[in-house]
């Protein structure tokens, strides 16, 4: 396992249903499970794996595979297939969508990133974490008066209206 890999694992990894936490020494990603006691774990995927398939209802390993093999190996459609599966197997889990959404988004699709936390957004939807990353991936508009900075009142205010306006346009038609 490449150090790239580790650390990348070690920044989305949720904590497993068999407890204990997760640090990195000398490049190598460690698992304590009780003080004192730490145990290198040489295939990490593996162990996810094996997690998903002893503990039933575990598709976080899974979704947090595929986002790994997104981010430091590159493996776009192995990835997309693990998070997709995930989802499938837990609908109502907004972190799944996000994980789906962070996969399609390294891979610069943005549209399909988007279409995934709409679709949490219907089935989970008092998460505000899928709200947040849904505006994060969204393009906000122009400010009205351009030469003027986006949080001046007069671009505030003005954009207000502009959207009170566009909001009333599209209910009319």
């Amino acid at each position: 396992m490449g150090s790239l890999f580790a650390t990348v694992l070690l920044d989305v990894l949720p904590m497993t249903p068999l407890g204990g936490t997760f640090f990195l020494d000398d490049s190598q990603l460690v698992w304590r499970d009780s003080p004192g006691v730490a145990r290198e774990l040489p295939d990490v995927p593996e162990i996810l794996f094996s997690c998903n398939r002893h503990v039933p209802g575990f598709p976080s390993g899974l979704a947090v595979v595929g986002v790994v093999l997104a981010r430091s190996e590159g493996k776009w459609g192995e990835a997309e297939r693990l998070c997709d599966s995930a989802v499938r197997m837990k609908r109502n889990q907004a972190q799944l969508y996000l994980n789906l959404a962070e996969v399609y988004a390294t891979a610069g699709r943005r549209a399909d990133a988007v279409d995934a936390l709409q679709t949490g957004l219907k089935f989970a939807r008092r998460d505000i974490r899928l709200t947040i990353a849904m505006n994060k991936l969204t393009a906000r508009r122009a400010p009205v008066l351009s030469f003027l900075g986006r949080r001046h009142p007069l671009n505030r205010h003005l954009g207000i209206l502009r959207h009170r306006a566009m909001r009333m346009f599209a209910q009319t038609t």
